[in-house]
């Protein structure tokens, strides 16, 4: 496919694309990129200090300590 009239950016797109193409069948990496991200930062309050500030802090602390006893009996049970 040879079109000498395609314009100048196309021609190197396709160049590229070819490159890049031959590049991964050689096992090679076509294009790398490097993107730099910005640590994660802490926002808020945390978890318990919602719940507290809901009033709900006890209930929701009973209930998963309730759930985490009746799980483990119910894998002492399996066994």
């Amino acid at each position: 496919m040879t079109d000498d009239t395609r314009d100048p950016e196309m021609q190197q797109f396709q160049a590229d694309l070819l490159e890049s193409v031959r590049s991964m069948k050689a096992g090679r990496a076509a294009r790398v990129t490097h993107v730099e991200s910005a640590p994660a930062i802490n926002l808020g309050s945390d978890f318990d200090d919602f719940l507290r500030e809901e009033g709900i802090y006890g209930e929701v602390t009973a209930t998963a300590m309730q759930r985490v006893r009746d799980w483990q009996a119910k894998q002492g049970s399996k066994d």
